[in-house]
């Protein structure tokens, strides 16, 4: 029991590579289990940007709770809580999300081993890090929807062109890859 509560408590703060309580699993160099986490965390956002974008989803907790409006409108996040659906929230996440991912890439400039003290920043305190995405995501939405809708358009000009550089750095990549790949062969 202690063991297992030892490994569980490492994967959430420490640099240990998340095996929960499964055993069977062969081990995982932290590297690799460092990017299945981040991977994990994208695809939780990604996740969550879908949900906001479905109106069922809206519809559906309106109908499991009928007090739903008065709780938007008294905590100002407009009509059926418009402010926490659509693009705009989805806006919001991405917006959040590419902050937290900054102030990582920020912070871990220059680590070139898992030996420097600040790679289990970058390896490690997964629940930290959650923690921590979820306080920049909720501070992002308590940002007043007069500034939303008067930067709403920026930050899509900024999100599109951060996205197109993405994609030509992702080109890039693929075709060396591709180039090493054929060289290797």
């Amino acid at each position: 029991m202690g063991g297992s509560c030892q490994g569980q408590l490492g994967c959430c703060c420490g640099c240990s590579p998340c095996r929960m309580c499964c055993r069977f699993l062969p081990s995982v160099r932290e590297s690799t289990s460092t990017r299945l986490m981040y991977t994990l965390y994208l695809l939780l956002g990604t996740l969550l940007m879908c949900v906001m974008l479905t109106r069922e989803v809206q519809d559906r907790i309106i109908e499991v709770f009928p007090k739903y409006n008065v709780t938007c409108i008294t905590l100002n996040a407009g009509e059926n809580c418009d402010l926490l659906v659509g693009y705009m929230a989805v806006y919001r996440v991405s917006l959040a999300m590419a902050i937290f991912f900054f102030v990582q890439a920020i912070l871990t400039i220059g680590i070139s081993t898992s030996l420097n003290c600040r790679s289990g920043l970058h390896n490690g305190m997964w629940g930290w890090k959650f923690f921590i995405l979820c306080l920049i995501c909720a501070g992002v939405f308590l940002i007043p929807s007069n500034y939303v809708s008067l930067y709403g358009h920026i930050w899509m000009y900024i999100s599109m062109a951060g996205a197109s550089v993405f994609i030509i750095i992702q080109l890039m990549l693929i075709v060396d890859f591709a180039h090493a790949w054929t060289d290797s062969w």
